[in-house]
Parts: C-alpha cells; sequence; structure tokens
C-alpha cells in the first residue's frame, strides 16, 4: 500500500444513550476557529462496560506498540513514564460517587484536510429511528446512538497515548427540544429519599449550552457511509 494512502478505519455503533452538551447541528468554536463537532453519551452500566473494554483494548495496544517504538529509540526514561488517557469517565451524583453510569466523548475536527489541502466539512449526518436522514436541533437528554471510528493517538508532550472516539453521525431515537433538557440530560440520577415536587411547568427559555472541549487530536475524515 502507499504511504499516501491510509487504511479506512471500521465504523463501530454505540448502545442507546442520553446526548449530554451535544454539538451536532453546528460545530463549536470556542477553543478551534474551524470548529469541533462534539457530544457526550451516557450509557448505564452494562452497555457502558463492553464499550470501554472495546476502547480500552486500542489503547493498550498503542501504548504497548508507542512503549516498544520508544524504548527502540533509547528513550528509556519515556517509555516507564507513558501512561493512558480514556475518551470517558464515570457520571458521579452532586456527592462525587459512581452512579453506575460512564459518559462517552466523541468529537471531530468541522473540517477535514489531506496532504494536498483539500478540504471538506466533517458534520456529522444525522437520522430517525427509522433510519432516515433528518436536520433537527438535537437537544441534550434526547435518546440515541452515535456511529464513530476509534483513533489512537500519541502526545509527546504528555507522554500519553489515547484514542479520540471520531464522531462520524448519530442516530435520534427520542429528541428532546430546546428548552426541553432532562436532569438525565444534566447527567442527574435518581436519589432516593429525597425532596419529590408535585411537578412544575419548565420555563421555555433555554439554558447556556456548554462549549468545553476536550484536548482535540488530529482528525481526518473518510468517505465511509454509515449504516445504522
Amino acid at each position: 500500500m502507499s504511504d499516501n494512502k491510509r487504511a479506512k478505519l471500521p465504523t463501530h455503533t454505540t448502545p442507546r444513550g442520553v446526548f449530554h452538551y451535544p454539538w451536532l447541528n453546528k460545530a463549536d468554536t470556542k477553543f478551534d476557529k474551524e470548529g469541533v463537532y462534539t457530544t457526550g453519551l451516557i450509557l448505564d452500566a452494562g452497555p457502558a462496560a463492553k464499550l470501554a473494554s472495546q476502547i480500552d483494548a486500542a489503547i493498550d495496544a498503542k501504548f504497548d506498540e508507542q512503549k516498544a517504538a520508544l524504548i527502540k529509540k533509547g528513550d528509556g526514561a519515556k517509555a516507564k513514564k507513558l501512561s493512558k488517557r480514556q475518551p470517558y469517565a464515570d457520571v458521579c451524583d452532586s456527592e462525587g460517587e459512581p452512579t453506575g453510569k460512564v459518559k462517552f466523548n466523541f468529537k471531530v475536527k468541522a473540517v477535514g484536510q489531506n496532504d494536498k489541502g483539500e478540504t471538506w466539512s466533517n458534520k456529522p449526518a444525522l437520522f430517525d429511528s427509522a433510519g432516515k436522514p433528518i436536520d433537527v436541533a438535537v437537544y441534550g437528554g434526547s435518546e440515541g446512538k452515535v456511529a464513530f471510528q476509534i483513533v489512537p493517538y500519541y502526545s509527546a508532550k504528555d507522554v500519553e497515548v489515547g484514542v479520540t472516539l471520531r464522531l462520524k453521525a448519530a442516530q435520534i431515537i427520542k429528541l428532546v427540544s430546546g428548552g426541553q433538557k432532562t436532569a438525565e440530560g444534566y447527567g442527574f440520577g435518581v436519589e432516593e429519599d429525597g425532596y419529590v415536587s408535585d411537578g412544575f411547568a419548565p420555563s421555555d427559555e433555554d439554558d447556556d449550552e456548554d462549549t468545553s472541549v476536550d484536548e482535540d487530536t488530529s482528525d481526518d475524515a473518510d468517505d465511509e457511509d454509515v449504516d445504522f
């Protein structure tokens, strides 16, 4: 295979989860002038464990590869310091205790570019529950699945390896519109023996969106079709 051609990465699909601060319709430009599409996806413990295992296997493989490369270069100090970074974390309650749920972070640069300087849009494709392409505003608390690629990386600056979960597409199974975010969309679970109201009418005014983005890595798009 030519050095100018990269093997296409397989596309994976998550189980159904809850979208957390999704930037699926427009790119977040706070830390990147060209923008980044991103979303968190909160999964229950069972599905989360299976997905985490798949991701960890890719991280472990990159770790072994990079460690061997550093040793071969005679950089044993860096090899010993090499660490791993995971693109997911436990969801905790207000007391800082794990709820059993896990949030996975997906992202992709808004614009892709090849070695020739040619650019294209990386806007993720959106589909409804029947697999029909849609163009709707997706808010936190919506439920669905994410199509993604696992992209290993090595950061020489931080002496760590990890993977980027490159966002490709999303299937919206339950849509939450503006002003309709749920408690689960904020990462809140059910707390035992707590205050329970008789209900109230939420305001139509939308709240501030989270514009924070994890440390970005180089993302290159491909033209692989996504099937749900």
